[in-house]
C-alpha cells in the first residue's frame, strides 16, 4: 500500500446500489485508502409530499383538582301542589271591648303554577380523579419541500474541443483501427482521442502522462451508439503501443488505463487537467494476459485496477461502466513532495460493480488515496463474489 501524505483518512466502498434519482455530493478532501469493510458514499433526497400515521394506545390515572366559576340563567316551569298546615296564635283587637284569645289551626290545600327565572353564580373547587384508558389514533400530513439536491451533473458529448488535435478510433474508414496507434506519450493540451462503439471490444490498453490546462483538458471519450451503449475497452489479450515508456513493467501489469508520468520525463512531473468518460472499461485481473510495449505476453498482477492513477492532478473520471478488475479505482500518493500527490479529483456518474479478487479483503471498487476528491452522482454496486 502506497504512503500517503498528511492529513490521511482512509476509505474504500463496494457495495451500495445508488438508484436513479437526485443524489447529494459527498467530498472527501482527504486521502482515502483501504478499508476491510465496504460501504458506498452515497446520499439520497427527491422533492415530495410525506403522509405518515402513528397509532398511539395511552393507559394511565389523571388526578388533578379543577376550580373555576359557573355562571348562568336558569329558566323553568314550576307545576305542583303545595298543602299547608297554619297554626295561628295571636291576640286579636278591635271595636269590641274585651280581649279574644286563642288558637286558629287549619289546612290549606291548592296548586300553584308559575315561572322561576334567575340567575346562579358560584365557585366550584374540586379534585377529580380517575383512570383513563383507551386508544388514541393520531394522523399527522407533513407536506416537505427539498430543494437542496442539485440534479445530477451531464457529461458534455463526446467531440472534439476546437482547441487541439481530434484523433478518432473506430470502426470507419479514416478512423485508427485500434488503440495503439494512438500516440499516447504526444497528447497536449485541448487533444481529444474519441473511441468509437463498435460491436466487438476494443483490445487496448494505454498510458495518459500530458498536461492539459483549464478549460482545454487532454480527454479520451467514448462516442455512444444509437442506443447508448459505451466503446467497450477490455484488458483480457490487450495490446499496449510498443515501446510507450512506461518504465516499470508493474505500470503495465496493474491496469487497462493508467495516468502517470513518462519514464523519460523528469522525477517531479506529472499529468494534470484529464478526462476520461463515456468507456466501459474491464478485465484487469489475474485471469487475463495482454502484451505488454515490449511485445511480451503477460498476466495482470493481483493487486491493480481498471484505472489507476499513479500520479495527477485535476483529474475527471465521468460516465463510465468500471468492473471486473481487481480494483475498480485506484489513486495512489506518496510524501516525495507535492507534485507525488493525487488531488483535486472528480468521480461522478459511473456504475461501478463486480471488482475485487474472491477471498481476498484487500482490493475494492474504489481505493483511492488522494487529497480532494469528490464522488457524485455514482452507481456502486457488489464485489466480485
Amino acid at each position: 500500500m502506497p504512503k500517503s501524505s498528511a492529513p490521511t483518512k482512509s476509505y474504500s466502498s463496494d457495495h451500495q446500489t445508488l438508484k436513479s434519482v437526485s443524489l447529494a455530493t459527498i467530498t472527501l478532501c482527504a486521502l482515502l485508502g483501504s478499508m476491510s469493510t465496504h460501504h458506498a458514499v452515497a446520499a439520497t433526497a427527491v422533492d415530495g409530499t410525506l403522509t405518515p400515521t402513528t397509532t398511539t394506545t395511552t393507559t394511565g390515572s389523571t388526578t388533578g383538582t379543577t376550580t373555576g366559576t359557573t355562571t348562568g340563567t336558569t329558566t323553568g316551569t314550576t307545576t305542583g301542589t303545595t298543602t299547608v298546615k297554619t297554626t295561628t296564635t295571636g291576640t286579636t283587637t278591635g271595636t269590641t271591648t274585651g280581649t279574644t284569645t286563642g288558637t286558629t289551626t287549619g289546612t290549606t290545600t291548592g296548586t300553584t303554577t308559575g315561572t322561576t327565572t334567575g340567575t346562579t353564580t358560584g365557585t366550584t373547587t374540586g379534585t377529580t380523579t380517575g383512570t383513563t384508558t383507551g386508544t388514541t389514533t393520531t394522523t399527522t400530513t407533513t407536506t416537505a419541500t427539498i430543494t437542496s439536491v442539485p440534479a445530477p451533473a451531464v457529461v458534455s458529448v463526446c467531440q472534439p474541443s476546437g482547441l487541439g488535435k481530434d484523433y478518432q478510433v473506430g470502426p470507419n474508414a479514416g478512423q485508427l483501427a485500434s488503440l495503439d496507434l494512438v500516440p499516447w506519450d504526444k497528447l497536449v493540451a485541448g487533444d481529444t482521442v474519441r473511441i468509437f462503439y463498435k460491436d466487438t471490444p476494443y483490445r487496448g490498453k494505454f498510458m495518459i502522462s500530458g498536461n492539459g490546462r483549464a478549460g482545454a483538458p487532454i480527454r479520451v471519450c467514448g462516442v455512444k451508439s444509437a442506443t447508448g451503449q459505451r466503446p467497450i475497452i477490455d484488458g483480457q489479450n490487450a495490446i499496449s503501443r510498443l515501446n510507450l515508456p512506461y518504465g516499470n513493467i508493474l505500470h503495465e501489469t496493474r491496469s487497462v488505463i493508467v495516468v502517470k508520468q513518462l519514464s523519460t520525463a523528469a522525477w517531479t512531473a506529472f499529468p494534470s487537467y484529464i478526462q476520461i468518460d463515456g468507456l466501459d472499461i474491464r478485465g484487469a485481473n489475474p485471469a487475463n494476459t495482454f502484451t505488454d510495449s515490449k511485445g511480451t505476453v503477460r498476466k495482470y498482477e493481483a493487486f491493480g485496477a481498471c484505472i489507476w492513477l499513479d500520479r495527477g492532478q485535476n483529474i475527471t473520471i465521468a460516465d463510465n461502466v468500471i468492473h471486473d478488475c481487481t480494483n475498480g479505482l485506484y489513486s495512489k500518493s506518496t510524501n516525495d513532495g507535492d507534485f507525488a500527490v493525487t488531488k483535486n479529483i472528480l468521480i461522478s456518474n459511473n456504475h461501478i460493480y463486480g471488482n475485487g479478487v474472491v477471498g481476498d479483503v484487500h482490493q475494492h471498487n474504489l481505493y483511492m488515496e488522494s487529497v480532494n476528491i469528490t464522488y457524485q452522482f455514482n452507481r456502486i454496486e457488489g464485489m466480485r463474489a
